[in-house]
């Protein structure tokens, strides 16, 4: 395997990045949204799905109308004129419909919905947010935490990926209730991506991309030490005393074994 490397601006004008053949991986990805939605319906399962873009909503209803699944798309009404008895009966036995897909504009629409004991409705994240800001107001929109999130490798959703934890760690990273003051420079840093990981429900820190260039964010090496940072992030957040343990000697140490 190729040794990583750090960003080389020259090479990076010379590569371009990467562009989404938008119909093809609209296809692939609403293949797998299809696959989990009916996967779920089989288990009694509602589902309430978010995407950035109207047209995708729309496609996505489309492709379901095709299935067995019956699905509403909210991006048809506007903030006002969605009947409120398919929001209000959606986790209800009165319930008929299998999936709520809504976008950006109806988020402020969709209140919570089931319980965190109730995991009868769940979550398919189609689109990365764009903000953090976007992220916890659609997961505001369950009751319970369980989300799937779309990400097709090689495509553009690495870069929002990033933006949205670089986003989550800049939201976290100065706040001393998370991190005691022990904990300080990299350690830190180590720490808050495992916790945006975290809260979204991964087990792989970005914390390695932020310094390597992007040809190497999706490679097995650095999936590899992604993970690793994952369980040095977690260890230091239930022992926070432990941090002089982890210096940079250390670290290198622990992973090349």
């Amino acid at each position: 395997m190729e040794p990583r490397k750090l960003h080389d601006s020259d090479e990076a004008d010379a590569k371009p990045f990467p562009t989404e053949a938008t119909g093809h991986l609209l296809a692939i990805k609403i293949f797998i949204a299809i696959q989990i939605i009916i996967g779920w319906k089989t288990k009694g399962k509602r589902m309430l799905i978010f995407t950035r873009e109207k047209s995708t909503a729309a496609a996505l209803h489309e492709k379901l109308e095709a299935t067995t699944v019956l699905s509403q798309n909210l991006s048809l009404w506007s903030d006002s004129s969605i009947p409120s008895t398919i929001l209000r009966d959606f986790d209800t036995p009165n319930n008929t419909s299998d999936v709520l897909i809504m976008t950006p504009a109806n988020i402020g629409q969709v209140h919570p919905v089931g319980t965190p004991s109730d995991a009868s409705v769940m979550g398919i994240m189609f689109d990365i947010p764009e903000s953090y800001s976007q992220y916890q107001q659609v997961t505001s929109c369950l009751g319970n935490s369980f989300w799937s999130h779309s990400y097709i490798f090689g495509t553009l959703d690495r870069t929002s990926d990033q933006r949205l934890h670089r986003q989550m760690v800049e939201s976290k990273i100065n706040r001393e209730e998370l991190y005691p003051a022990s904990i300080e420079g990299e350690l830190r840093l180590i720490c808050a991506y495992y916790d945006a990981a975290h809260e979204i429900g991964h087990k792989w820190s970005r914390y390695p991309r932020t310094r390597v260039h992007w040809t190497y964010w999706e490679t097995e090496e650095l999936f590899l030490e992604c993970s690793f940072y994952f369980a040095v992030g977690k260890f230091l957040r239930k022992y926070p005393e432990s941090w002089s343990k982890f210096n940079s000697d250390t670290m290198e140490h622990i992973a090349e074994s």
